[in-house]
């Protein structure tokens, strides 16, 4: 999910910054899981960036992500994000097999000609198995042109990897688009989810997402889920992944790697347990656990 909100910091200070916080390693990657719902396993991992700011400290991306794109540091941002993502990957995957990895792509990066090569040469750099990522990518990217874009989905899937649309349902959503480019998944946007208890609108959308998923032939997936009561409408929905703090908050590397392998990790310079959630019904044998 990619942060949308402007930040309220002053971009003329923050831009310059950007590039060299990238040759610093200032940046760090964080991890959330993607929860199957039917039984409580982890399904994949969403990375998330984050600025450890020399003199800020820790930043969200909705601090600086809207300068990054109105600056272009977007481009060498995000590359290595997905960089640096499918090199994480690794370990994730020797503490459990087939675990799906879901990287953001701005439509900034996208707009760059090298952008499938790059793709490529990350794949065979990392051994990253195409099948196992998964690009989100906002519908903004239909403001740019159709043959382009067919184009540049074609290419992308070539290689293996997967398509998802992310904020699905409050962009510049189309269903003409879907029947004339192929996807993998729609992830509905956490608003829907979050306000499905207010009232019949936000659940009614979300289920149409979920039959619309199924007529064009994709999956679908939720962010935002914060409640055992939205986590069960979805999933008498039809939607069984979902992702949000009533599983995890995104964690770094080392307790993502916790939660896949089920043992203790250090946290805060303490050590720190990692057990089941029966509150929100896992059970001892599920594949996920929470840090406490």
């Amino acid at each position: 999910m990619m942060a949308s909100v402007r930040p309220t910091v002053d971009s003329s200070v923050f831009a310059p910054q950007l590039d060299a916080a990238i040759q610093q390693g200032e940046f760090e990657l964080y991890y959330q899981p993607l929860i199957d719902i039917s039984n409580a396993s982890i399904h994949g991992v969403e990375a998330l960036i984050r600025w450890n700011h020399p003199e800020r400290g820790p930043l969200q991306p909705a601090d600086f992500i809207h300068v990054a794109e109105e600056s272009g540091s977007i481009v060498p941002m995000g590359s290595w994000v997905l960089r640096q993502a499918c090199t994480d990957f690794r370990s994730m995957r020797l503490a459990k097999g087939d675990l799906l990895l879901s990287v953001n792509v701005s439509t900034r990066q996208l707009d760059e000609p090298t952008f499938v090569s790059d793709l490529s040469d990350i794949l065979q750099e990392t051994g990253m198995p195409a099948r196992l990522l998964q690009l989100e990518i906002t519908e903004s990217i239909f403001l740019m042109d159709s043959v382009v874009v067919g184009a540049l989905f074609e290419a992308i899937r070539a290689l293996g990897v997967k398509i998802a649309f992310d904020d699905f349902g409050t962009g510049y959503s189309s269903l003409s688009y879907l029947e004339r480019f192929h996807v993998d998944v729609l992830k509905v946007d956490q608003y829907f989810v979050q306000h499905m208890s207010d009232g019949h609108v936000s659940t009614e959308i979300v289920e149409w997402i979920v039959r619309l998923a199924r007529i064009v032939g994709t999956g679908v997936s939720a962010e935002g889920v914060e409640s055992r009561e939205q986590a069960a409408a979805l999933l008498g929905l039809g939607c069984n992944i979902a992702q949000g703090f009533l599983y995890s908050k995104p964690v770094p590397l080392n307790e993502i790697l916790a939660m896949l392998q089920h043992v203790p990790v250090e946290a805060s310079g303490q050590r720190k347990a990692v057990h089941a959630r029966p509150d929100v019904g896992w059970t001892p044998g599920s594949a996920l656990y929470a840090m406490s």
